[in-house]
């Protein structure tokens, strides 16, 4: 099978760690209640050649004593193909301005990786900023990809600035990408809205595709986007994101598509 790489870094509760805590992971470790249950859905519609995408998650979240604990399962219909891959992720608290992540999942379906597991340490400093270091490893039947991340974040007053770069080390040397995240609390910190962009070759395993041969492609992209999360009602939270990205065709090396991508759901807190 080919599995190609797209940039689609989605700075929104996405999966678990490919960015530094995405917004629905921040909120996990930040609320007060011990339990919430996440419903998402994501629509991807393309300019050209693909027929949209469908996927979406069910998410239980825990605060336990040690950390947040989350157990996800992953559903996505892409190219004729339906697939499921459930996960885990935790976010132990260490010792005192230092926290950790770790995630592990698998699946049995070609539109997801066989096996993905990531780790990655944060540490707070001195002056608002906390800085990050850690990697992601997806693994397919026949291929496999690690890549290797980290984050800055600056808090100036209600804003949150980050900063993180992607590498993944291939046959052909080394790819890249970076990511950036503004964002702007409101009344808490479970209301608040984001904007983001990228540009480089994908660390997200959400975009690898099916075909036909067993190569990894890393492909060059950009894109842009806006997420917002409010608290509607107490203890329910809705959210919200709409992103444009310009992607390389694997097939078409130099030719380019454009995919918009629509996500919402809810959060409920218990």
């Amino acid at each position: 099978m080919l599995i190609a790489a797209f940039v689609f870094l989605f700075a929104s509760w996405g999966s678990a760690g490919v960015m530094a805590q995405s917004s629905g992971e921040v909120s996990a470790t930040q609320r007060s209640e011990p339990n919430s249950i996440t419903l998402s859905y994501t629509h991807d519609r393309f300019d050209q050649i693909f027929d949209p995408w469908n996927t979406g998650y069910v998410q239980l979240s825990r605060q336990t004593p040690y950390g947040s604990a989350l157990a996800r399962v992953n559903m996505g219909s892409r190219f004729e193909t339906t697939g499921y891959q459930p996960q885990i992720d935790f976010y132990p608290s260490l010792v005192d301005g230092m926290y950790g992540y770790l995630n592990a999942g698998y699946s049995n379906s070609s539109i997801f990786p066989q096996y993905r597991f990531g780790a990655e340490l944060f540490k707070s400093l001195p002056r608002a900023f906390e800085v990050s270091a850690g990697f992601r490893h997806l693994r397919f039947s026949e291929s496999n990809v690690t890549i290797l991340t980290g984050s800055l974040t600056k808090y100036i007053g209600n804003y949150l600035f980050t900063a993180r770069p992607y590498v993944t080390p291939n046959d052909l040397g080394v790819s890249s990408s970076l990511t950036l995240i503004a964002r702007k609390y409101f009344s808490t910190a479970d209301n608040y809205i984001t904007m983001r962009g990228g540009f480089g070759f994908s660390p997200e395993e959400r975009t690898f595709q099916l075909n036909v041969n067993e190569e990894i492609f890393l492909l060059q992209s950009s894109y842009i986007g806006i997420d917002g999360y409010k608290e509607v009602w107490s203890n329910v939270l809705l959210f919200a994101s709409v992103d444009g990205t310009r992607q390389e065709i694997w097939f078409d090396p130099g030719e380019f598509f454009f995919r918009i991508t629509l996500n919402t759901g809810l959060i409920l807190r218990f």
